[in-house]
């Protein structure tokens, strides 16, 4: 089957951001198309979706906003996500600077991902982007357990930004 140039179980070429995954996904339509694709539009909307879009990105760099983590502690914060998707956001955010690894000193001397001065300046967004998920009804499929009081927001990044108010949850 042949849709946009591809053919089913093909690999696409994902051009842009380092080592970002493309995967290939059936449609209802039957087209298939490849995630990841750039959008590939002047806009700033456009051009910051090409970098943050993916699945599971933004909630990287939400776990990042509390800190320095290891490998493992992101997996684990995030367990549906996977080793190889996680390891594949992380490569993408660190090539286009949103993201930093560093070595941290003796006794420890494991290493971390800690977001960089480019990556603090999505605090704001991401809290706004939360605080507009807490007004929106949670689904039955939800998993109430995991809810997690570390990223309640005001708490997890530490201001509010104007114009913005708590949801009833407030949750990141």
């Amino acid at each position: 089957m042949r849709a946009s140039g591809l053919t089913a179980g093909a690999r696409p070429a994902c051009p842009g951001l380092g080592q970002m995954a493309c995967r290939l996904e059936r449609r209802a339509d039957g087209l298939v198309r490849g995630s990841g694709e750039r959008l590939r539009q002047v806009g700033p909307v456009a051009r910051s979706l090409d970098l943050l879009g993916e699945r599971w990105t933004l909630l990287v760099v939400r776990e990042l906003l509390l800190g320095p983590k290891r490998f493992k502690d992101l997996l684990s914060a995030l367990p549906a996500m996977g080793t190889n998707r996680l390891a594949s956001r992380l490569k993408g955010l660190e090539a286009a600077g949103v993201i930093a690894r560093r070595t941290l000193p003796a006794p420890a001397e494991v290493q971390v991902y800690e977001l960089t001065e480019h990556g603090e300046r999505l605090r704001p967004v991401i809290y706004c982007l939360g605080a507009w998920g807490s007004e929106l009804p949670l689904g039955d499929d939800v998993d109430r357990g995991r809810a997690r009081a570390e990223l309640d927001g005001p708490r997890a990044l530490g201001h509010q930004p104007p114009g913005t108010q708590r949801g009833a949850r407030g949750d990141l």
